[in-house]
C-alpha cells in the first residue's frame, strides 16, 4: 500500500514536469520561459496549495527530490536522495526505504514524453480578475495534472489555465469543468529548505 503511495507521489511530479515541457513546444507561452529557468537551475522548490489544508511542495536540490505533500491532518514526504527512495509518514513519525529504480523511472519519463511529443497542444489566451488584481492566462484544454482535491470529474471537457503577472511570473493555476473549479497558488523559488532532504530525528524505520 506504501509503495502505491509512493509511486503516485512521484507521478505527481513526472505529470507537473510533463505538463511544463509541453508548453515549450509553443515558443510564445510564458510557461516556456518558466521550464528553462527550473531546467537550468541545481536548486529549486514549486509550491501549488489550495488552502491552509492542502499544499505540496515539489523541491531540487543537485540529485535529489522532494514531495513534500500536506492534506487535511496527513503530512507525507516522499525523498529521492542517494539512490535511496524515502516516503515519511510525519504523523506517525516512521519512514519507508525503498531502492531507487532507475529503469522504471526512465520508462515512465520516457513514455510521457511519448505523449508530450504527440500532442503539442494550442492554447488561449485571456485576462482575469483574481483577488482584485487582473492577470493575463493562457489556457489549456484537456489537462488535469494539477488536481489536488476534486477527484470525481469528467476530463474530457476540462481545461487548465496558468495566471501570469507582467513579469511573466506564474502566480496562479485553475483547472475549470463543467461544474467545478479549483484555484491553486503558486510560488516558485530558486533555493530550499535543508530539512525537505533530511529523515526528522527519532522517527522510525518501518
Amino acid at each position: 500500500m506504501k509503495k502505491k503511495v509512493l509511486i503516485g507521489c512521484l507521478v505527481v511530479i513526472l505529470l507537473i514536469i510533463g505538463i511544463i515541457f509541453i508548453m515549450t513546444f509553443n515558443k510564445t507561452s510564458n510557461i516556456n520561459n518558466i521550464y528553462k529557468m527550473l531546467m537550468n537551475s541545481k536548486e529549486y522548490s514549486f509550491i501549488m496549495q489550495k488552502d491552509d489544508n492542502h499544499k505540496i511542495i515539489m523541491a531540487k536540490k543537485g540529485d535529489d527530490l522532494c514531495i513534500d505533500m500536506y492534506e487535511d491532518d496527513e503530512h507525507n514526504t516522499t525523498l529521492i536522495k542517494d539512490k535511496q527512495t524515502y516516503f515519511i509518514e510525519h504523523s506517525e513519525q516512521v519512514f519507508y526505504q525503498y531502492d531507487s529504480n532507475e529503469d522504471i523511472e526512465s520508462n515512465v519519463v520516457t513514455e510521457e514524453l511519448e505523449n508530450i511529443a504527440i500532442n503539442k497542444p494550442e492554447y488561449k489566451t485571456g485576462n482575469e480578475i483574481i483577488n482584485g488584481t487582473k492577470y493575463k492566462y493562457e489556457e489549456y484544454e484537456n489537462f488535469s495534472a494539477f488536481l489536488m482535491t476534486i477527484s470525481d470529474i469528467n476530463e474530457e471537457n476540462i481545461k487548465t489555465r496558468f495566471y501570469f503577472d507582467n513579469k511573466g511570473n506564474l502566480l496562479y493555476i485553475k483547472t475549470i469543468s463543467e461544474t467545478q473549479e479549483e484555484l491553486l497558488s503558486i510560488k516558485i523559488l530558486l533555493n530550499t529548505e535543508d530539512s525537505l532532504f533530511e529523515i526528522p530525528n527519532g522517527y522510525t524505520k518501518v
